[in-house]
Order: structure tokens, then sequence, then C-alpha cells
């Protein structure tokens, strides 16, 4: 996959390399996409600004036989890695400056294996 659009601190659209062309000049993909965007939340109960990460992708036009088959398994396997993802981009970003974070974590981890 390929970024074929980006609005900074707002939105990025990626494509596959063979849809990067007419995604950049005809905004069209026709082998799909996966498209992440950070919404503003109003939450009239509190004065907090808060934003909502909406993740979507679009299916190519045209499935063969085989490919919608294979979403049977694909679709359920790929929800739960997305929901993962997002469960850990979710925690990444309520994480308050004095807690370490994941990241740090897993560097420090990783230079003590390579020590040894």
């Amino acid at each position: 996959m390929t970024v074929a659009y980006i609005e900074p601190f707002r939105s990025i659209v990626n494509v596959t390399y063979a849809d990067r062309e007419s995604a950049l000049n005809a905004g069209w993909a026709p082998n799909g996409s996966w498209n992440f965007h950070l919404l503003p939340v109003l939450d009239e109960a509190s004065s907090n600004p808060a934003t909502r990460l909406v993740m979507r992708s679009v299916l190519p036009e045209r499935m063969g036989l085989a490919a919608r088959a294979a979403t049977l398994f694909w679709d359920p396997a790929h929800f739960v890695m997305e929901r993962k993802m997002m469960l850990t981009i979710r925690k990444l970003a309520e994480q308050t400056p004095e807690t370490p974070s994941v990241a740090a974590f897993g560097v420090e981890q990783s230079l003590k294996l390579a020590r040894r």
C-alpha cells in the first residue's frame, strides 16, 4: 500500500501501488483503499476536546469467486486484527506523560536481549 492522500492532522488514504496514479489524478482506486480519519467530537457534558479515530476499508470494485470466498475467512480475521490495533492506539493516546510508554519498554527490553 502507498499513501495517495494526506491532510495533516486529519486524514490519510492508502491505496495499492497499482491504484496510485488513478487515486491521485481521478480520486478513484478500483482495487480498494484503507483510510484513517481524525474527527473532532463535541462532548456537551464536558468542556474537554475529544477526537475520534475512524478507520475505513473499501473493497475492490470487482472481485472474482475466489476472492469473495476468501473474504469469509479474511473479514473476521481482519476485524480481530484491526480491533486490537485500535485498542492499542487508544491506550497509547490516553497515556499521561508520566506513564512509561509501551514503545520505550520495548526498546529497553530489546537492548537487554541484544547484550546477551
